[in-house]
């Protein structure tokens, strides 16, 4: 059995709106030299980014190019303490996803990426 290992204790789906303007995550990435100092964190932007590249759509907002994606889960589909003990360089796509959706999405870490921005629209 799965256990969280944060505040949630039953399942329910959220849904939240990602931003990401791709011209700040490359200066975000270059800046702090994420892909040599951070290859973890390296790992989640390109997950990110390809998946709003794949998923998201591309709309201008004062000029800039911004592309967007609804995404709704359920939260028991989010970090568990097996995927929270796995090294992310080991993890499956699943797990990554997993963690993903909980730190940064649910938790908020996603904010903490310049160009990537999120809002918590639902809760049932």
């Amino acid at each position: 059995m799965k256990i969280r290992t944060d505040f949630v204790t039953n399942s329910s789906s959220v849904s939240y709106i990602l931003t990401m303007c791709e011209e700040m995550v490359d200066v975000h990435t270059r800046f702090y030299n994420i892909e040599e100092k951070d290859p973890n964190k390296a790992k989640i932007i390109k997950t990110l980014r390809d998946d709003m590249h794949k998923n998201g759509t591309c709309v201008f907002l004062e000029g800039k190019e911004i592309i967007t994606k609804r995404i709704k889960f359920n939260t028991d589909e989010t970090l568990t303490e097996d995927v929270r003990e796995t090294p992310i360089e080991k993890m499956t796509d699943e797990e990554l996803w997993s963690y993903i959706l909980g730190e940064y999405i649910m938790d908020g870490k996603l904010s903490g990426i310049m160009g990537f921005g999120i809002t918590q629209i639902e809760t049932f």
